[in-house]
Parts: structure tokens; sequence; C-alpha cells
């Protein structure tokens, strides 16, 4: 992967992650974290991986975050310059990423014992 492929990863990576907190509502109780950012060479298509807490509410977020795809993709237009945009496609975190899940569990279960 080339530098200013890292680059654009980790710059789609920070925006989207603070629209979607801005701009989407989710059920209460359900946590939505980016976990990778895979943007094709040719900047057509970037898959935008994450994670959903609880597990069960998975279906009902992707169907959530799938509508908005477009919208998104407008709000991340007006934060970043990009030629071209790239299309976002959004994906579960992958297996080998189970190990992001269970950290991000164990951390909000303290959260919620310390309050």
């Amino acid at each position: 992967m080339t530098r200013r492929l890292e680059q654009v990863n980790e710059l789609i990576y920070r925006e989207l992650s603070k629209i979607i907190e801005r701009e989407i509502e989710f059920p209460e109780g359900v946590l939505v974290s980016i976990t990778k950012v895979e943007t094709q060479p040719d900047l057509e298509l970037a898959k935008i991986f994450f994670t959903i807490y609880p597990k069960e509410k998975e279906l009902e977020i992707l169907k959530i975050l799938l509508r908005s795809r477009r919208y998104l993709q407008h709000l991340l237009r007006q934060q970043i310059i990009l030629k071209p945009m790239p299309k976002l496609k959004f994906l579960l975190a992958k297996e080998g990423d189970e190990e992001i899940v269970e950290k991000v569990e164990r951390l909000l279960d303290q959260i919620e014992k310390s309050g």
C-alpha cells in the first residue's frame, strides 16, 4: 500500500467517524465503531469495516448505515477534497478483528460497573 493510500484511508476513517457520531442516530445502548478503511488504489471504492455492540443489533445497524450511505458520502465530500471521492461500502469487521470487539466490550462492561 502506498503512503498516499494510507493517508487517504486515515483521513476517511477520521472524518467519517466524526460524521457518523454527529449525524446518525442509533438505538440507545448501541455502539458503532469503524475499525478500518480500505480504499482501492483507483479511489473508486472505500470499504468501511465496523463493529457493533451488542452483536444482536448488527442487522439493524447495517440497514441504518446502508440507508444513510449517500448522505454520509455527501457529508464526507464536504469535509475532504478528494478526486474522485470513493463510494462507501459498509462491511462488518472480519473475524480476525474480534480482538477489537472483545476489548471494546470489556471496556464497556468496566464503565457500566463503575457508573
